[in-house]
């Protein structure tokens, strides 16, 4: 054999390449409705998901200015996701006064779940305080953003932030 570290290096990385996930990360996008009010009024911000396949666990925290919008609820929860519930979410005093909810879920068969595009996770319900407006986006403050396959790979998520515009 003439080039035996070449066809070696040529050979390790065909069996890297096919034993590596190249799972691609899920979308969650936010979306007001309606995406302006007046203080008083009810909006609800619905997050959705695409690409969301062969998914064992996910964790983040949804964020918005507090002074523009307080919330109120969590009217819808899909029920496609096993154990998915209420007791997912973190919404105590401290954490949606100051513009904070967390979000967790683990499948409990630990087989990775997958879900059609544009499937509707949950619905958060907020009464307008201001005419300002405000992002509403996913981040790890405080929760850190963890998203987990079926290879047991934190595969993260990119996110479409929602915009209210008061």
């Amino acid at each position: 054999m003439k080039y035996p570290i070449t066809t070696f290096c040529l050979l390790w990385a065909v069996f890297l390449v096919s034993h590596l996930s190249l799972s691609a990360q899920p979308t969650f996008t936010l979306t007001p409705l309606p995406n302006s009010g007046a203080p008083g009024e009810t909006v609800q911000v619905e997050v959705t998901v695409d690409d969301f396949t062969d998914i064992v666990s996910m964790q983040f925290s949804v964020n918005w200015d507090p002074a523009v919008l307080q919330y109120q609820s969590l009217p819808f929860i899909t029920t496609e996701l096993a154990g998915f519930n209420q007791s997912n979410f973190g919404t105590s005093a401290n954490l949606v006064d100051n513009g904070k909810l967390t979000v967790s879920w683990l499948d409990p068969a630990v087989s990775g779940v997958t879900l059609a595009n544009g499937t509707l996770l949950f619905t958060i319900e907020f009464t307008v305080q201001s005419n300002d407006g405000t992002d509403i986006v996913i981040s790890d403050d405080p929760s850190v953003i963890e998203v987990t396959d079926a290879n047991g790979q934190d595969i993260g998520l990119t996110f479409v932030p929602g915009a209210f515009n008061g």
